[in-house]
Parts: C-alpha cells; sequence; structure tokens
C-alpha cells in the first residue's frame, strides 16, 4: 500500500485558521475527501495560540537532516520502503510503501 503523508510542524497550521483546518470542534469533525472543511474562526484561533504549551516550530537544516535520518531509519525497522521526503521548514511529506494491511494510524504514527 502507497502513503503520501504530510505533517506540519507544532505550532504552523492551527485549529481557526483562515486556510482551512480538520480538528475536533464545536462545528464537528470534517475529514472526508471531497467534504469541506472548517475555515476561518479567528477566535477559535487566537484561543488556541494563547494554550501552546511551547513556541511554535521552524526547522533548520540542521533538523531537517536529523529528521531525514530518522524517517529512513523508521522505514528501515518497519520494512517499509521510503520513495521521496521533502522536508521545508514548517512542514514535511513522505512517500512511502507499506505491507497491504498496514493500517493509516499506523503509518502516520511517530
Amino acid at each position: 500500500m502507497y502513503w503520501l503523508i504530510t505533517s506540519t510542524t507544532y505550532g504552523q497550521w492551527l485549529p481557526g485558521d483562515e486556510r482551512g483546518f480538520v480538528s475536533k470542534t464545536y462545528a464537528g469533525l470534517h475529514n472526508k475527501y471531497g467534504e469541506d472543511v472548517d475555515a476561518d474562526i479567528p477566535r477559535l484561533k487566537k484561543y488556541v495560540e494563547r494554550h501552546l504549551k511551547g513556541k511554535p516550530i521552524l526547522l533548520n537544516g540542521e533538523q531537517a537532516k536529523v529528521l531525514f535520518e530518522q524517517f529512513q531509519a523508521t522505514a528501515t525497522h518497519r520494512r517499509w520502503t521510503l520513495y521521496g521526503t521533502a522536508i521545508m521548514p514548517n512542514h514535511v511529506h513522505m512517500l512511502l510503501e507499506t505491507s497491504d494491511d498496514t493500517q493509516p494510524e499506523t503509518a502516520a504514527r511517530p
């Protein structure tokens, strides 16, 4: 099974963001392909910003190198094939192949 996994770094795309977001909110959870997502709830975004447990994270080159090495090690350990990664300051992408019985929660788990 092939997976494209995308993740933002901590604090970079919060519930309430004007770009849209998938999160458990009073409006529910909209997380199905083709379904509208919640977006642009400034009060929610400000609330979440005030309650962050740390500063938002932007990756530097050294941190990106360490992440890349960890992605490779994890893929090797789980016997997955890592076809590619893209590591930007505020988010990462991974394209990998897993065994057919791998569940989404397992593929995305740190």
